[in-house]
């Protein structure tokens, strides 16, 4: 088959490694199995590299400018542009610390101000008249629907990534230099842990929901039928459909959630409630209690106590700033999931829905056959579609890109891609970059640890021990698969995932960091997790028996 390069960041081997020796994959934001749509493609490659340089340079960060993206075949790979000289390093820093104060003096305010923002864009989309705008009208929407992705989720999300990261880095440094350790300790953890996020709220709105089912008898219905059918059923009694108006009032704040945010491919908890109804499922199998309000609350008792240790710890003319840095790596803790709420479920999902609302209109002229079949073009086609979509066809355009994204589905993506530079060389350049990005979420790269005896060694996210059967996730539809008492073991977890948390035992994740989501949910749940083990859906098979000790980072295979 002959590929189409329809993305101007698409890999060029020769050019690409002739200046630049390393290229890493990126499997939270493609996981192996789900190349990205070409749409996403045209929106993530016109945004998303642009956003880096623009926290870098609003940041004036000192060590590195950018990350820079490429394509394979859809899936997403990325280096890290160092500043070319200390000169370089030593101006950009001039201004670095003034550039990052707000995240230190006013986030309590900027934050709020920047989710309000977001928003309010969203609500005008969501209140959009789609069925009589006409086709300049949908081109003006589309154009503002592009800014919208490139402001309300690019922009704000890597200047408060960075910025907070940033501090909170500084906060690590400050840790490992009067105290001894880093963020992967036990010690570190209880500092960050036990705050509410928005994200939680949404588990707690759907355990509210089960307990509703049960006072209206609808346990039955829930918990006898498949997944599919209980719609259906609860529309046949008069407390079933009261049941379900309840429903639709948690939909339409908290159902703008995909399974899997980074593309456009999967279908929101709006347009296919399933997702939600298995978790309500879940809980109405688990019991009445919810556990995370108990846990936070101790976890919170836990922190006021290690606070009081730690500052007595300190030098008395270093107390005041350590405190102020801890309050900010506090918040970023907390702004991690709050973003994947607002930024990476609230805006994506919005883009989805206003991309299917338009594809719904040229499906109807015989522009393109359904539409979904919007996600297999790109940008500029579909404005040159909306010009005379009634004299226009893209029906075998969608064809042969559908093609293609089913073929690299089918593709192991390589783990990174490597000329002249080694392993040891892409950590250096990641610990000299201090990107928030790579070192805090994507991960930092555990070291060998022969005297453990594991089957893989990752980084601490969240502290425990726990042995239970594994179950192996590589694509997001499958959480429904996820039973009580199982470990999850997946390549990356995302938001949606969340409520399966308070059901399973463990969690092992081939990517991710001390604040990726799997290791603050795991923290959250009271759950042991290991993240960045990098070969675990590999070398893990759903079935085996496994031990997961969060306070080591190991991984113990029982039963081969």
């Amino acid at each position: 088959m002959q590929y189409e390069n329809y993305a101007h960041r698409w890999f060029d081997s020769e050019e690409d490694l002739e200046r630049q020796p390393y290229w890493l994959y990126t499997a939270g934001h493609t996981p192996p199995g789900h190349p990205r749509t070409p749409m996403f493609e045209s929106f993530w490659t016109k945004h998303c590299a642009y956003a880096f340089r623009y926290a870098y340079d609003k940041l004036s960060l000192p060590w590195a400018r950018a990350l820079d993206t490429r394509s394979i075949n859809g899936y997403a790979y990325t280096r890290i542009c160092l500043t070319h000289s200390e000169e370089e390093a030593r101006k950009r820093a001039e201004t670095y610390k003034d550039a990052i104060r707000p995240f230190i003096e006013d986030y309590d305010r900027i934050w709020p101000e920047a989710v309000d923002e977001v928003m309010g864009e969203f609500e005008k989309f969501k209140k959009y008249d789609y069925e009589n705008a006409s086709w300049l009208d949908l081109m003006d929407l589309f154009r503002a629907l592009l800014d919208f992705d490139r402001h309300c989720f690019w922009e704000i999300h890597m200047y408060f990534f960075q910025g907070l990261g940033q501090v909170y880095l500084l906060f690590e440094d400050l840790c490992r230099e009067l105290l001894g350790f880093d963020d992967t300790a036990p010690e570190f953890k209880k500092l960050i842990a036990g705050f509410d996020n928005r994200g939680n709220e949404t588990s707690r709105r759907l355990f509210k929901l089960s307990r509703r089912a049960d006072e209206l008898g609808l346990r039955d219905i829930f918990l006898g039928n498949e997944l599919e059918e209980v719609t259906s059923r609860l529309e046949q009694n008069d407390a079933g459909k009261k049941w379900l108006s309840e429903f639709q009032g948690f939909l339409e704040t908290d159902g703008w959630r995909m399974p899997l945010p980074m593309d456009f491919v999967t279908p929101t908890w709006i347009e296919d409630p399933s997702q939600p109804i298995l978790y309500i499922k879940q809980f109405l199998n688990k019991g009445d209690i919810f556990q995370l309000d108990d846990i936070l609350a101790r976890q919170a008792e836990e922190r006021n106590k290690a606070e009081e240790e730690v500052l007595a710890k300190i030098p008395a003319e270093q107390r005041d700033w350590f405190a102020v840095l801890l309050k900010c790596a506090q918040n970023y803790a907390i702004w991690t999931e709050e973003h994947n709420y607002y930024l990476d479920q609230c805006v994506w999902s919005m883009c989805r829905w206003v991309i299917i609302q338009i594809g719904n209109r040229l499906s109807k002229v015989g522009t393109i056959e359904k539409p979904e079949d919007m996600l297999f073009l790109v940008a500029d086609e579909l404005n040159k579609a909306l010009v005379h979509p009634e004299a226009t066809s893209l029906k075998a355009t969608v064809k042969r890109r559908r093609a293609m994204w089913e073929e690299w589905a089918k593709m192991p993506p390589p783990f990174q891609i490597l000329g002249d530079a080694t392993l040891e060389q892409v950590s250096a350049d990641i610990m000299k970059s201090r990107d928030a990005i790579f070192i805090i979420s994507i991960g930092k790269r555990a070291l060998p640890r022969p005297e453990l005896k594991a089957d893989l060694v990752g980084i601490s996210g969240a502290p425990g021990v726990a042995e239970g059967p594994a179950r192996v996730l590589i694509a997001p539809e499958e959480i429904s698969q996820i039973k009580p008492g199982e470990i999850l073991v997946a390549t990356f977890t995302f938001t949606t995932w969340t409520p399966a948390f308070a059901i399973i035992k463990g969690a092992v994740v081939d990517q991710g960091g001390t604040l990726s989501h799997a290791a603050i949910t795991g923290r959250d749940y009271g759950i042991p997790v290991v993240v960045n083990v990098l070969e675990g859906t590999q070398r893990i098979k759903t079935g085996q028996r496994i031990r997961v000790d969060g306070n080591t980072g190991a991984v113990y295979i029982l039963n081969k």
